[in-house]
């Protein structure tokens, strides 16, 4: 996300560096821009040959309660934690069709199964979407 801190970011490049080009290259990608996901994804193409896998793992929270919950909060919220996870899928799926073995994964928050309430929200409209992510 445009948000991370920029020293997180920069620890993220010296990883992928230290791993070596041939195993790793660091994109900064803001999970809710389309175009953002498209570059992340034709970059992994042009530097591998391919994608083989996604993992969804951007989210955030609001700790409001529902009732205090503001819609710029909501939309934010679904925005990154669902938008994003469809734009991920959306764009994978196109790379990994050709080689017939991609796999997208999402991670959720540990919350999620213990019905936190900020998390409920998004863990039905993700297992809505598991369901609509076939090849």
């Amino acid at each position: 996300m445009s948000s991370l801190p920029t020293s997180l970011t920069l620890r993220a490049a010296r990883l992928a560096t230290q791993l070596g080009a041939d195993k790793a290259h660091f994109v900064r990608l803001d999970v809710t821009s389309e175009t953002d996901w498209e570059a992340a994804v034709q970059t992994c193409v042009d530097r591998f040959g391919g994608l083989d896998v996604v993992v969804n793992n951007a989210g955030i929270e609001t700790t409001a309660l529902f009732a205090d919950c503001s819609l710029d909060d909501f939309n934010r919220t679904m925005n990154v934690n669902v938008s994003g996870v469809f734009l991920g899928i959306k764009h994978a799926i196109r790379a990994m069709a050709s080689g017939r073995n991609g796999r997208a994964w999402r991670i959720h928050c540990q919350h999620v199964l213990r019905g936190w309430h900020p998390c409920r929200r998004r863990a039905g409209c993700l297992l809505h979407l598991q369901g609509c992510r076939a090849l």
